[in-house]
């Protein structure tokens, strides 16, 4: 792995202690969370420390008005986060980015949910947004982004089976090489109930996108579709979930605004209540400049076995192929293996 660690970087294990709290009544709930993720490098005797926390709270002002809050950070040594996509294939699709030190991944917003009618719901939501190095030695290799974001939503249930939604996403992004970035996405989206065990969505729209030093603006289409079915059969259940999107994303490697295609599909096959197998495959490429447009393939198995109510071991293989801009230094192949095991205890307090 290129950076400032060695190419053994990923060879080690890691400790990480975490202490959750929530606190909940008839109008208020309250959730927070703090880990630090110790990294041991046995082949150079180091000792590395990520910082993991976050926080989320929700007021029920009314029956129909809800306030929203939320912030997560996360700093200190980047390494490699096996995806346990729960709800989608991948729940990122992101590049293999150098290793440094002093990585941070930090997040804010401030919500309001307002139900203005039955089956009508109004979602607005204001926020902040930061990811990078913080030395300049480290923004060599993952630049700093950080900007404002603001989201808005109309959902509309139409009937128990379909829901429409009309949303409106704008960012600001400003990199510490000196860039600045906006984008403003609009998409209606429908989502229908097919059957008991089956879902599909699928989403249209645009995005209007402009560079500080560029002449004019650029308008793209934005489109999304997702299924969700899941096949019972004796006793085991498997479910399949496959996504398929197109829209502007922001590269952290290049800090620059790119328009990239992706599909992304897994196959989780439950054997029993606490046994679970998954495979994952999925694939992105940019649609920019040929010369440096990148792209990304990743392929992954997975097993999770639940070891009672407070434990579970999970293990999993994911290897991934990747083509970046040729001045970005990152692996074109690299490969992981991991094994983790959980043990909680419940109810301290």
């Amino acid at each position: 792995m290129p950076g400032e660690l060695a190419p053994h970087a990923l060879s080690g294990a890691d400790l990480q202690p975490s202490l959750m709290l929530h606190v909940a009544d008839r109008t208020l709930e309250v959730d927070s969370r703090y880990a630090a993720r110790l990294l041991a490098m046995p082949d150079d005797s180091s000792l590395a420390v990520h910082h993991d926390g976050s926080f989320s709270a929700r007021w029920d002002q009314s029956r129909n008005l809800k306030w929203l809050t939320a912030a997560t950070i996360s700093y200190g040594q980047s390494a490699f986060v096996f995806d346990p996509g729960e709800h989608r294939p991948f729940d990122s699709l992101e590049y293999v980015t150098p290793l440094i030190r002093d990585q941070v991944a930090a997040e804010g917003s401030v919500g309001v949910t307002y139900a203005a009618s039955r089956g009508v719901t109004a979602i607005a939501n204001v926020g902040y947004a930061a990811n990078g190095g913080t030395s300049a030695q480290s923004q060599q290799l993952i630049p700093l982004q950080r900007g404002p974001q603001l989201y808005a939503a109309l959902v509309h249930e139409v009937s128990a089976i379909d829901q429409f939604t009309t949303d409106l996403y704008a960012s600001q992004t400003t990199s510490s090489e000196g860039r600045t970035i906006f984008v403003v996405k609009g998409a209606g989206g429908w989502a229908r109930q097919l059957a008991v065990a089956t879902r599909a969505s699928a989403a249209v729209g645009a995005s209007l996108e402009g560079r500080s030093g560029a002449a004019g603006n650029a308008l793209f289409p934005v489109a999304a579709a997702q299924l969700q079915h899941d096949v019972e059969a004796r006793g085991s259940r498997v479910e399949i979930r496959a996504t398929a999107q197109l829209g502007p994303h922001y590269s952290l490697t290049t800090a620059d605004l790119q328009q990239r295609a992706e599909v992304a599909a897994s196959a989780r096959w439950i054997v029993r209540e606490d046994l679970s197998i998954r495979l994952r495959a999925a694939a992105a490429r940019e649609l920019g400049n040929s010369a440096q447009a990148g792209n990304l393939f990743i392929g992954a198995i997975d097993l999770s076995l639940r070891l009672g109510a407070n434990a579970s071991l999970r293990c999993g293989f994911e290897a991934v192929r990747q083509r970046v801009a040729p001045d970005v230094l990152a692996p074109t192949a690299p490969w992981f293996a991991c094994t983790a095991f959980t043990a909680t205890a419940r109810n301290l307090l």
